[in-house]
């Protein structure tokens, strides 16, 4: 096991908008060499190795839009997302897939308003979850975090004082494991058998309290 290495490529491009508003979007590629992956050892087991070239491309993009020019007053919407694309040679079966455990897509989005009469902020926090892939010797096992959601309410009575009430998780969001498990080596195509997992987490509320002195 060596330390992985890359030729990194990246371009990006800014816009400013509507006072406040911004959008970047940036492309960044790079070619690797000794990708760090799972390696097949005495065709039984696998562990953490280097299973030659590859390569890897990610777009990620920022946004955010105050909303007054669309008549909500104190409004604002961020987005934050990235997505990955790779590609290496399969140790065990000789083709190409992509790199283990690499999440395609992960993203956030803030939506808030603030009402100035009130000294409050309302707002919606999403975090759209997570996907991965990791390819061991006789199995391919993919994870699964559905997108989390929280719903709050901050209430300023005094500049040195503020009150959070939050519903977190108001989707019940579930995260999944499923696993492709094979009579020896993937390269066999013999599969054994396919096994499913969920785990739901529930719904709770909060409330927060920050007091700042002196």
């Amino acid at each position: 096991l060596v330390p992985e290495r890359a030729w990194v490529f990246e371009a990006a491009l800014e816009r400013r908008f509507w006072g406040r508003g911004a959008a970047v979007l940036t492309f960044t590629h790079s070619e690797l060499e000794q990708v760090r992956d799972l390696i097949p050892i005495a065709g039984r087991f696998d562990a953490p190795g280097n299973i030659g070239d590859g390569r890897k491309d990610e777009l990620k993009l920022s946004l955010t839009v105050p909303l007054e020019k669309l008549g909500v007053s104190g409004g604002l919407v961020r987005f934050n997302g990235t997505w990955r694309w790779s590609q290496v040679t399969d140790p065990v079966t000789g083709e190409l897939r992509g790199i283990s455990n690499l999440r395609p897509f992960e993203g956030d989005l803030y939506v808030a308003k603030t009402l100035p009469s009130l000294k409050s902020t309302i707002a919606v926090e999403a975090d759209f979850g997570w996907s991965e892939t990791a390819y061991r010797i006789n199995e391919i096992r993919k994870t699964v975090d559905e997108p989390l959601w929280k719903l709050y309410w901050d209430w300023n009575p005094r500049p040195d004082l503020m009150f959070r009430f939050q519903v977190e998780n108001f989707t019940a969001k579930t995260r999944r494991r499923d696993r492709l498990l094979f009579t020896g080596p993937r390269s066999l195509q013999q599969v054994n058998f396919d096994e499913h997992r969920t785990a739901e987490l529930a719904p709770f509320l909060m409330m927060r309290v920050r007091k700042t002195f002196g």
